[in-house]
């Protein structure tokens, strides 16, 4: 049986704003993985220098989607800690709705610019297996009529991923494979078949 993974709906325009930003989506998945961390652990998880995260991080905690957590003594001094309002964050679009839309299809346009920048780190490390059993690397685009019962059937193995990723998330690395998965199901006009042509 799948893991229930906590969910925090984001219906305001400020936080649906803060969610354009690639670094800022980065940012958040590192908190869900850390957990409780301060901002120069997660830049390291990152490779980034702490100073350019943290301008992000005080965005993301004014618009509420990170939480101050406490501190932690290092050295002389106390580091704050942030963590994640909830490990996933979903954005619903509203139909109608023009602002929706518009910051819908940036944030996920924030979000496949994250997918080509690690295809391209995977392909340039040549660390990637393209078959078999383990596989961890895989890049398609398909298209289909789908009727009602195969749509069903689509969405039972989407929510299968979402469920191996929602049990594995918290684990601490163990000598397992730091995997992402971005994906779009959506429904197409006929009217645009050879449009790209």
């Amino acid at each position: 049986m799948g893991s229930k993974i906590e969910t925090y709906v984001v219906h305001r325009a400020d936080q649906r704003a803060a969610l354009t930003s690639p670094l800022r989506l980065e940012i958040l998945e590192h908190f869900v993985v850390a957990g409780p961390a301060a901002v120069d652990e997660v830049a390291v998880r990152m490779g980034r220098a702490p100073d350019s995260l943290y301008y992000h991080v005080r965005m993301l905690v004014k618009v509420g989607l990170l939480r101050p957590r406490g501190s932690r003594k290092s050295g002389k001094r106390d580091k704050k800690l942030y963590a994640v309002v909830a490990p996933r964050i979903e954005i619903p679009c509203r139909p109608g709705s023009a602002s929706s839309t518009e910051t819908t299809l940036k944030t996920m346009a924030s979000a496949f610019r994250m997918a080509e920048r690690e295809m391209r780190a995977s392909l340039d490390s040549g660390r990637f297996e393209e078959h078999g059993r383990y596989r961890n690397f895989y890049a398609t685009r398909l298209r289909s009529d789908l009727s009602r019962a195969s749509l069903a059937e689509v969405n039972r193995h989407v929510k299968a991923i979402e469920d191996i990723f929602a049990r594995e998330f918290r684990i601490p690395p163990t000598g397992g494979t730091s995997c992402s998965w971005t994906m779009t199901l959506l429904p197409v006009s006929r009217n645009n078949e050879g449009a790209d042509a």
